[in-house]
């Protein structure tokens, strides 16, 4: 698979959809954006820091937003597993398969568990394929 067919599958959507709106959200919105898109920059620090609560992304490009604070330390979640370090040295990311990573946005006000449900579904799914 390439970067830019890299993807949820429809069954994982579908599944997430499902738990959201069995929980009470309303919609689970899935927005792909290549790193090399030349309005990746932008989108990520205007729209996508203030409307998303979880990415999923490679880990240079994480690492690339760790340093604006863009992301949740786990610990605040008491997540452990396979973790990426920010530059603050707390973990921020945790390892989805060899290409991919999980992080919560530092802004997001998602209860622990829907977390760790959401988390579960997407490394069932074999992210990259």
């Amino acid at each position: 698979t390439t970067d830019a067919e890299a993807g949820l599958s429809e069954s994982t959507v579908e599944s997430i959809n499902n738990y959201v709106s069995d929980i009470g959200f309303d919609r689970v919105l899935v927005v792909k954006r290549h790193p090399e898109d030349r309005y990746f920059d932008v989108v990520m620090s205007t729209g996508a820091f203030y409307t998303c609560d979880v990415f999923i992304m490679q880990e240079n490009v994480a690492l690339k937003y760790a340093e604006m604070d863009m992301f949740m330390p786990l610990s605040a979640y008491g997540i452990e597993g396979e973790m990426l370090n920010s530059s603050s040295g707390d973990a921020i990311g945790i390892k989805l398969d060899d290409n991919y990573y999980f992080l919560i946005n530092s802004k997001a006000d998602i209860e622990r568990e829907i977390i760790y449900d959401i988390y579960k579904m997407l490394v069932n799914d074999n992210i990259a394929g």
